[in-house]
């Protein structure tokens, strides 16, 4: 305990607060607590408690897992360790023991919040060496007495001992902060300053303290730390052999490369054996882990120097990002990401040289996704501390040019800015000698429009749509409709070819092309930046080449004219009549959409190729069940519905997909279902409308399909079904009917229901080249897990991609993939609450592991069969194909198939 004094509240931070409008919630209340919490002990005594205490934690609208709540905490410890926040004595009289159990305390909670990963576990290990030490001889009732002995001596000049008594000795066991170790500093400068006479026996023990108190402040050197954790064999007595390797290489000057090896199989032996110690061992062990962290960026700025000296080889460039990767992932960094990418360069650090193309191309996958992982940790990071750091230190009385390089020093002085250098010389390097362009084109092509630059394609301004458009896109999902309008698309980044947007461009024959790399886009926009707003020409050549230049004249009339043109679809006459579940052999397009009918045409094919391939068993509900469940109320929303404008339309199809939410669905249909693939798991509940899989409009991705659907549910197949019916009227769904001139009246929706199967890999194929329009060429997108991700694009990336000749019968690898992740059932099947969108969960994909990628032999095998079976679906078919199926366990089958868009 201690004798309680009287508080005076921080006048400044006080006024800060006044008026303040940038602060909010957890900021406020930690300035609040801090103003009258002036001293070092209170204020990680209150830090402690937002982590140990919920009622604390709930007052101060603090929780411990939200990283912008983490990232207050890391600046407003930071600014009192560097002295940038002062700490003041409040009156009381606390022992440095006191800081020393808070700081025990609070990593025992912080611990719990790095272990759950994240983004949290990143911010926490920078609290950890802001705390003080809770050694043994700091936590005893009085520690640091050695300066009370010191203070005492009779070899030391009046003013001196007054010095040390009053500024460092009382004020360290009254108040301890980490104002004394500065102080501690000037007097320790002061004796052992050239010509200074004091003596021997005080400065040599003077010395001694000041390492004593840089223990307790954690501000002990990376050398001192690993001499002590091997000395008191920890985490383990074998500790000796990684310290000592590593010691021998750092002050031997070996190579940066040794010692990031040596560095790394420290580190590696650290986190192994971590579990085995707690308490102060624990602490100190931790704190050699983030010291080596921070050592190891001076060592990656040498390794990143001489890769970008052009003289490194394969072998060396692969090990050389094996070892920064990972790191990284030591490092918590995006832990799952960043271990996956890290132990792919490992995988491919492993294969003999030289690298051949199919390697060389694989380690460009792996480059792309470290590229995107290392941007966006940089946004993440800048965003978290530039949003915090500005108010923040301004309310802290920081000064201004502090605040300024917080956040760049956090990029800059971080292991994934030395990494991101040495990945983006070797990607340049790799593209370089695969020869590789840096566009990749969707469909070459040439068009006129008047050049805009947006975010996203709802974003093109109605005026532009109106005259013909050229557009610089920076996002696109995959799935999106190509607004009527749209002549041009220039993507700042890769998307499947096959995706849905991708198979719409194709449609209607609107050039697009995608950069490889963000800094492509970006120069060839810049160089078009005074085009902006004015008529202009799109090239993009099939070899990759593209440019924007200033259209001819006559170009404007011409764009004008071509965005008025459409296609107009003529849909058949639906068949109502059958009103029950059909088995597929009885579907037709007339009575149950195409999709459903190329089902049951897939499962006879399946039957006639030899084993080749299967497919899922399956049945659909037809049109007729849908226009029995139509009610009044319906059919007078859609009447003149084509009547009117873009935005009353976009209205009008919210207001009637909620009519179609409460459609009477005959609750005998959902049991019959249930009934018929009983014992088969989940299903999958896809849309078969009149309106999609056709030669002229493929409609693709336009309506939903429900994933992990449990087939012993029928209440849930119920809800499964009324959430595809509703998506006849989705936003995108209405307005593709409409620029088609499709009357939505004439608008059916027919269900298919099929075995779902767990994919370990999902692939799109089209029997055609897409690109180059190559009859004798199957162009294949393959990516892990289901298929969502490539027909929607929901993660970012780029799939597999395969090109099959059929004259040879021999697969050629395009590129590798980079997605981060996959998609997966979620075990549960859906969510508790009966959520049918809910199916599917993200997973981060090791590449490593993936036999796909990493064996050769299996990978030609698989290829070959699946481009021999999109060659026999095509011949069976009679014309070119899209389809789409899934590998599961070695075995490979089709789940649909439908006429390509030429």
């Amino acid at each position: 305990g201690g004798k309680a004094g009287r508080k005076e509240p921080s006048a400044a931070v006080l006024e800060a607060l006044k008026g303040n409008k940038e602060l909010s919630g957890f900021d406020r209340c930690l300035l609040s607590q801090i103003a009258t919490a002036t001293s070092w002990r209170t204020r990680l005594g209150y830090i402690r408690s937002l982590f140990t205490d919920e009622e604390a934690a709930k007052a101060s609208e603090f929780d411990p897992r939200n990283v912008d709540n983490l990232a207050s905490v890391v600046v407003f410890l930071t600014f009192i360790k560097s002295g940038q926040v002062p700490c003041a004595e409040d009156g009381s009289h606390y022992r440095p023991n006191h800081h020393a159990n808070e700081a025990k305390q609070l990593e025992g909670a912080l611990a719990v919040v790095e272990k759950e990963g994240g983004r949290a576990a990143f911010l926490v290990r920078k609290i950890y060496p802001l705390l003080p030490s809770y050694r043994s001889e700091f936590t005893q009732s009085v520690p640091l007495t050695r300066i009370r002995d010191i203070a005492h001596s009779n070899n030391i000049p009046h003013d001196l001992k007054q010095d040390i008594k009053h500024n460092l000795q009382n004020k360290l066991h009254r108040s301890a902060g980490p104002e004394d170790l500065i102080t501690c500093k000037r007097i320790i400068d002061q004796v052992t300053a050239p010509g200074a006479q004091y003596d021997g026996g005080f400065v040599h023990q003077m010395q001694i303290f000041y390492k004593e108190l840089k223990d307790f402040f954690n501000a002990t050197g990376l050398d001192d730390l690993l001499i002590e954790i091997k000395n008191k064999h920890e985490p383990v007595k074998e500790v000796w052999v990684p310290v000592d390797k590593f010691l021998e290489t750092k002050h031997g000057y070996k190579p940066c490369f040794d010692q990031m090896a040596a560095l790394i199989d420290l580190r590696l032996f650290l986190n192994k054996n971590m579990h085995a110690i707690d308490g102060e061992a624990l602490q100190r062990v931790r704190l050699a882990d983030v010291e080596l962290d921070k050592y190891s960026f001076v060592l990656l700025a040498d390794l990143s120097k001489n890769i970008e000296s052009g003289n490194a080889d394969w072998p060396f460039l692969s090990k050389s990002l094996a070892l920064a990767s990972r790191d990284v992932a030591l490092s918590k960094i995006v832990e799952d990401e960043s271990e996956c990418i890290a132990n792919e360069f490992e995988s491919l650090s492993a294969l003999p040289a030289p690298f051949t193309s199919e390697p060389r191309l694989r380690f460009k996958a792996n480059l792309d996704r470290a590229m995107r992982f290392a941007a966006d940790f940089s946004e993440e990071v800048s965003a978290i501390f530039y949003d915090k750091v500005g108010p923040l230190g301004r309310a802290l009385n920081v000064d201004n040019h502090s605040i300024e390089v917080f956040a760049e020093a956090e990029i800059r002085s971080n292991i994934v800015f030395q990494f991101s250098r040495a990945a983006t010389w070797a990607l340049k390097k790799t593209r370089a000698d695969l020869n590789m362009p840096p566009w990749d084109p969707l469909l070459p092509g040439k068009a006129s429009g008047v050049l805009v630059a947006v975010d996203s394609l709802g974003d093109v301004p109605e005026d532009a749509l109106r005259s013909g458009c050229i557009v610089a896109l920076l996002h696109a999902e995959g799935d999106e409709e190509v607004p009527t309008g749209v002549r041009g698309v220039v993507l700042a980044h890769d998307l499947p070819h096959l995706s849905h947007l991708g198979v719409r461009a194709r449609q209607v024959k609107v050039p697009f092309v995608c950069a490889d790399e963000r800094a492509t886009f970006d120069a060839l926009v810049g160089k078009a930046a005074a085009l902006k707003g004015k008529m202009c020409t799109l090239d993009v050549a099939e070899n990759g080449a593209v440019g924007i230049t200033a259209a001819e004249a006559g170009a404007a009339e011409g764009a004008a004219k071509a965005a008025d043109v459409v296609a107009q679809v003529t849909l058949p006459k639906a068949d109502l009549s059958a009103c029950k579940l059909l088995d597929l052999v009885d579907t037709a397009k007339l009575n149950s959409g195409a999709k459903a009918a190329a089902a049951g045409e897939l499962d006879r094919i399946a039957a006639k190729s030899g084993g080749l391939f299967k497919t899922p068993t399956g049945a659909a509900i037809p049109f007729g069940l849908f226009a029995k469940a139509e009610t009044a109320a319906y059919t007078s929303a859609i009447d003149g519905f084509d009547s009117l404008n873009g935005k009353e339309q976009e209205a009008k199809a919210e207001e009637i997909r909620a009519l179609v939410a409460k459609f009477p669905l005959d609750g005998a249909i959902a049991e019959e279902i249930s009934q018929k693939f009983s014992g088969q798991g989940e299903l999958m509940v896809r849309s078969s409308a009149n309106c999609e899989d056709l030669e002229n409009m493929s409609g693709a991705g336009l309506y939903d399909s429900i994933a992990n659907v449990p087939a012993s549910s029928s209440a849930l197949i119920s809800k499964a079904v009324l959430k595809v019916w509703e998506s006849l009227w989705t936003k995108r769904a209405s307005l593709s009917r409409s620029q088609a001139k499709v009357p939505h009246k004439d608008a059916y929706m027919a269900v298919l229901v099929q075995k779902m199967l767990t994919a370990d890999v999902s692939f799109i194929m089209f029997t055609q080249n897409p690109v180059n329009g190559n009859k004798g060429e199957v162009f294949i997108e393959l990516a892990f897990g289901m298929g969502e991700v490539l027909a929607s694009a929901v993660a970012r990336g780029s799939p597999f991609r395969v090109g099959f000749e059929k004259s040879s019968q021999k697969p050629r690898i395009i590129a590798f993939p980079n997605y981060s992740v996959k998609l997966v059932p979620k075990k549960d099947g859906v969510a508790a609450d009966g959520d049918v969108d809910a199916g599917l969960e993200t997973k981060v994909v090791d590449y490593s592991k993936e036999r796909l990628v990493s064996d050769g032999e299996f990978r030609e095998t698989l290829l070959k069969r699946l481009g021999q079976a999109g060659e026999f679906i095509e011949q069976e078919m009679g014309c070119p194909q899209d389809i789409e199926g899934v590998v599961v366990g070695g075995e490979l089958y089709i789940v649909q198939s439908r006429p390509m868009v030429l």
